[in-house]
This record gives C-alpha cells, structure tokens and sequence, in this order.
C-alpha cells in the first residue's frame, strides 16, 4: 500500500476509534460501569492463543473482529482499506463502529440469536456514527 494511501487509512481508523471511544466516555451511566474496549490494529493472518473463546492453537483472525472475553477489537487494516477503496472512508467508520457496537451488546448483556445479533449491532453502529458524521467528514 502506498505511503500516502496508508496514511489516509490510518488517519480514518484513528480518528473513528477516538470519536467512539469519546462516546463512550461522555456517556456516563456507560462508562462508570464499563471501559471502553481495547482497540488493536493487526496485519492479516495474525495468530491469536486463547482468550477469545476457540482462539486455543493460534487461529488466524480472518477480518475486524471484537473479542468478548478480553473486550478487544480487532482492526485488519487490509480489509479496511478493501472498504476505503471501494466505498469512501465512511464504509470504515461504520465497520469500526459496527465492532464498537458489538462491544456494547456484550457489556449490556444483549445477547441475540443470528442474525438479529449482527442486525441489531448494524443499527447501532449507525445511530452510533450519526451524530459524528460531519466531524468525521464522512457520508453515506
């Protein structure tokens, strides 16, 4: 990936994951209870041991993905960039705060059959990035 190209992505996923993990914060009665999760950027293919459920042999994280038992999300900035490519850094926002969202499905104990899980975390991720879309420059 080019220089500039890496730094465009890079500048999108930093800005997204402060504007949610602002969010967060500011919402009180969230965050006297909860941490906002942590929030990893790892290369494609990148191992992970334990921690998350099967992740016991070193299984690769195959997308962006968040981990209930250590409240992490995982970012894998060449699918990002797939995104960014094909539909505007706001595709981007949306997949973080899509992960975001399911963060705050886990520590509200929202727990949904599929896909009523993934469409119930679609639509917080967007009423999540509502308000910020004209701070992150970022459209439908």
């Amino acid at each position: 990936m080019p220089i500039s190209a890496k730094a465009e992505l890079d500048k999108i996923i930093d800005e997204s994951t402060q504007y949610l993990m602002s969010n967060w914060l500011e919402d009180k009665a969230l965050s006297r209870k909860h941490y906002p999760p942590q929030v990893v950027s790892i290369p494609e293919g990148t191992k992970v041991y334990g921690g998350c459920g099967k992740y016991m042999v070193g299984d690769d994280v195959g997308g962006s993905s968040y981990c209930p038992p250590t409240h992490t999300i995982f970012l894998v900035p060449e699918e990002l960039k797939l995104f960014n490519d094909a539909f505007g850094p706001s595709s981007v926002t949306y997949v973080i705060a899509h992960e975001f969202s399911h963060a705050l499905q886990d520590v509200l104990g929202f727990n949904l059959k599929a896909p009523n899980h993934e469409l119930q975390a679609d639509c917080l991720a967007g009423a999540l990035i509502q308000e910020g879309s004209k701070k992150l420059n970022i459209t439908r």
